[in-house]
């Protein structure tokens, strides 16, 4: 590698180089995960709620005899897991719909969780890649919970002199001067803004418009580019904050998203954006938590995930859920609570 590299290059390696963070997997060889734990690890509750929003595209589409249901970075397969159970419990029909569950992960070490996670679950078949799923004119339905937040970023920022990237020198972050980068769209930076890239993302969404009939995006993020306008990559290790550069292929890296710019590359018109806390509660999280919560003591368990599934400074409004429909345009989001 050269000595000096682009910093999504070097988010690009440590994440998914053959030694990079996803690719090993040493963070997932426990259950919690070591580093952060996701919505779908702490409890089943969320990938059951989201089973209503799989039965509701299945109707949109008029409840069709087959359709495929397909899930990027499953992680553990803890989403999937409860998903399948709920629909086989909630709505017999739609699960026998199911043609095949499609999981997309770079990682073998993940697959090979994620197939002991789902053995009893004959529909799923897992590809390292969307260029490997088969051919399919069956509607799919798509899921991706914190993907996109790990897709490789580049910082940039705006100085008196011009436009600087973040590089790598050694073991040093360095800023060099580079032509004008592709703004996010409708901004216009002042001198001192910075704000992250993701080169990958373009290609990534063509392929969801290709492929989904309908898309659910979860992931950390602001509805516009963050007020500050301030790159958003960070580090974390142990559930703490570390520098960028700390233990690469052991540190994971993450970015926060500009969902005003996902929804002007999906399509205005066949997007909603809603408040995590608004769309489960809107798709029946507090129904399926009620009876956990009637328990003598209550379920301390299910009670800390509500909290931090459902509170505002938790990711009640510091995640959302981006939905995308190919062909039913949506006229707006659900009001926030």
């Amino acid at each position: 590698m050269p000595s000096t590299i682009p910093f999504h290059s070097f988010m690009t390696e440590a994440l998914y180089g053959p030694a990079g963070y996803y690719t090993c997997g040493v963070n997932f060889a426990s259950a919690p995960a070591r580093d952060f734990t996701t919505a779908p690890e702490l409890t089943p509750l969320f990938g059951a709620t989201l089973a209503a929003w799989v039965v509701q595209q299945w109707q949109n589409c008029g409840a069709p005899a087959g359709f495929n249901l397909l899930e990027l970075g499953p992680g553990r397969g803890r989403l999937m897991h409860p998903l399948l159970l709920q629909l086989q419990q909630s709505n017999p029909a739609c699960y026998a719909a199911i043609q095949q569950v499609q999981l997309v992960d770079v990682s073998p070490f993940l697959s090979k969780l994620q197939q002991e996670t789902l053995k009893h679950f004959p529909q799923c078949h897992w590809y390292q890649s969307l260029t490997m799923l088969p051919s399919s004119t069956l509607p799919t339905f798509l899921i991706a919970n914190e993907v996109f937040d790990a897709l490789p970023a580049q910082p940039y920022r705006l100085t008196e002199r011009g436009w600087e990237a973040l590089h790598v020198a050694a073991d040093a972050l360095v800023w060099q001067p580079c032509p004008q980068p592709p703004l996010p769209h409708g901004w216009n930076p002042a001198v001192g803004a910075s704000f992250d890239d993701l080169p990958a993302l373009p290609a990534l969404l063509h392929s969801i418009k290709q492929l989904a009939t309908a898309a659910l995006i979860l992931d950390y993020g602001s509805p516009t580019l963050p007020p500050a306008a301030q790159s958003t990559v960070q580090a974390m290790q142990r559930h703490q904050h570390v520098p960028l550069l700390h233990q690469p292929g052991e540190t994971d890296l993450t970015v926060h998203l500009n969902f005003a710019d996902l929804i002007h590359q999906l399509g205005q018109a066949q997007c909603t954006l809603t408040p995590l806390a608004d769309f489960l509660l809107h798709h029946g999280l507090a129904t399926l938590a009620l009876p956990l919560l009637q328990t003598q003591p209550p379920h301390p368990a299910t009670q800390s995930a509500l909290h931090r599934l459902l509170h505002p400074a938790q990711m009640g409004t510091l995640h959302y859920a981006l939905c995308y429909t190919r062909s039913t345009p949506i006229a707006k989001s659900l009001p926030a609570s």
